[in-house]
Formats: C-alpha cells, structure tokens, sequence
C-alpha cells in the first residue's frame, strides 16, 4: 500500500509500522458497502485482523460482545437499526478505545462521547491509521 499523494512518505510508514508491529484486532462497525470495504482493505493491508465489518446494530453488538482481544473499534455513529451509541456504551464498560467513522458534524454527537476521536466521510485513510495507532500505544 502506498501513501495517499497528501501525506508524506514518512508519516505513512510511520502509521503503517504501529499496525504492523502489533497485529491488532480491530472491529469495524460500517453500514455503507463501499467504505467498509475500503476500511476492511486498508486494515489488511496494514497488518490488522479485521472483525466485521458489520452494517446492522444488533449484530454489532453480538460481535463486539463476542470476539475476545479486540484492540480497538471503528463504529459509524448511524447504521441499520438505528444509531450506534448503545456499540460505543458497551465499548466504553468493557474498555475498548474506539474511533467514530462518520458523516455526522461534530455537534450531532452526545457530549458523552466528547472525548472519542471523530473522522469525518469522506475518512483521510493515513490520518485515520494515525488515530488508529494512537489508540493502540495509549
């Protein structure tokens, strides 16, 4: 995979050597065909283990309640079923970091979550592999 012409080669090796080294098991929560496809890719080929991705709520819930070691999540905020806040609970009582992958503006979200991470559609892979390394070293 190569660096998107936006970012610096350096910043992109940076990104891509935090996921290589660890193999982490991330859980991605997208309902949109294309961008779980291009997240689940991405993922892949920057050495995670990817689980899902799941586009309905209730299986999402069952996933993130059933699949051990997971490292971190990627949950769109607004999925079949409705919206993922009860995912982003369950992730919060078990400790899982996460990141929000969406097309909602910042002020849409509930204070609750002002602290987690939020990459708007159309996602900048790079600067979300960056976050995602981020959430792993923490």
């Amino acid at each position: 995979m190569h660096p998107p012409d936006f970012y610096s080669t350096a910043m992109w090796n940076k990104c891509m050597s935090t996921l290589l080294s660890n193999r982490p098991k991330i859980l991605v929560v997208e309902d949109e065909c294309l961008i779980a496809e291009e997240l689940r890719v991405c993922l892949l080929e920057a050495g995670a283990d990817v689980v899902g991705p799941v586009g309905v709520l209730e299986d999402a819930l069952h996933l993130a309640g059933s699949e051990q070691d997971i490292a971190c999540a990627l949950v769109d905020i607004g999925l079949e079923g409705g919206m993922t806040y009860a995912v982003a609970e369950y992730l919060d009582e078990h400790s899982i970091p996460y990141l929000f992958t969406t097309g909602y503006a910042p002020a849409a979200i509930p204070d609750r979550f002002d602290g987690i991470g939020n990459f708007q559609k159309p996602i900048r892979m790079a600067a979300l592999l960056q976050g995602i390394g981020n959430l792993i070293e923490a």
